[in-house]
C-alpha cells in the first residue's frame, strides 16, 4: 500500500469515527457552537446582550438537555418524542431572535447569511426527528415532512416579524430559509446513509476472515 492509499484509508477511518459519534453529542456541539457564534456576532455588531439573552438561554438549554439525553438514556427508553426537544428549542431560538429589530447594531457583513445557517441547523434537527418517527416510510416521506413543517415555521416567523417595530416580512427570506432546510435535510440523510453503509460493511462476511479477524 503506497502513501496515498494510506492517507485515504486514514482519512476514511477518521470520517467513519466522526459519523459514529453519538448523535446527542453532535446536537450538543451544534448548540455550543451557536452559543459561541451568537456571542461573537453580538460583540462584532455592537448588539446589547439583553436583546439576545433569551435566545442564548434556549441554546444553552438545548446543549444541556442533549448532554443529559446522551448520558441518561443510552438505550432510548424515553422513545422518539425526545428528538423533538432540539427542534422546539432551536425554533424558539430563531423566533426569539426575530422578536427584536436591533437598531443599535452596526452591520459588518450581510446578515442574510444567518438565514441559511439557522435553517440548515433546524433542517438537520427536523430530519432527525422525522427520521425517528417515520418508521419505514422511506426518505421521500421524511424529506416531505421536513420541508412542509420547516417552511410553515419559516412563514410563521416572517408573519410574526410584521408585528415587530423595525422589521418586516419578506418572501425572499422564506425562500432562503427553505434552501437552508433542504441543505440540512440532505446533509443528515447523506451522513445517515454513510453510517448504514459502514455498519453493513462491518457486518458483511467479507469484512472478516475465517479466523474472525478483519480482512485487509
Amino acid at each position: 500500500m503506497d502513501s496515498s492509499d494510506t492517507s485515504r484509508s486514514t482519512l476514511g477511518g477518521r470520517l467513519q469515527s466522526l459519523l459514529h459519534i453519538n448523535p446527542w453529542s453532535w446536537i450538543a456541539a451544534f448548540y455550543v457552537i451557536q452559543v459561541l457564534g451568537s456571542l461573537v456576532v453580538m460583540q462584532m455588531m455592537g448588539i446589547l446582550f439583553a436583546k439576545i439573552a433569551l435566545a442564548v438561554v434556549f441554546l444553552i438549554l438545548g446543549a444541556s438537555i442533549a448532554i443529559g439525553f446522551r448520558w441518561s438514556d443510552p438505550s432510548d427508553r424515553l422513545g422518539p418524542w425526545k428528538w423533538w426537544v432540539p427542534v422546539i428549542l432551536y425554533a424558539s431560538f430563531i423566533f426569539s431572535l426575530s422578536n427584536n429589530a436591533y437598531p443599535e447594531a452596526v452591520p459588518r457583513f450581510d446578515t442574510k447569511i444567518f438565514h441559511p445557517i439557522e435553517y440548515m441547523t433546524l433542517g438537520i434537527f427536523l430530519t432527525m426527528a422525522w427520521h425517528e418517527v417515520s418508521g419505514h416510510r422511506g426518505n421521500p416521506f421524511v424529506i416531505l415532512c421536513v420541508l412542509v413543517s420547516g417552511v410553515l415555521f419559516a412563514v410563521s416567523d416572517e408573519y410574526h416579524q410584521a408585528f415587530i417595530p423595525g422589521r418586516s416580512p419578506r418572501a425572499t427570506d422564506v425562500l432562503i430559509d427553505s434552501l437552508g432546510l433542504a441543505l440540512g435535510c440532505i446533509l443528515f440523510l447523506l451522513g445517515d446513509r454513510m453510517i448504514r453503509r459502514s455498519k453493513d460493511e462491518l457486518q458483511s462476511p467479507r469484512a472478516t476472515g475465517p479466523d474472525g479477524r478483519r480482512s485487509s
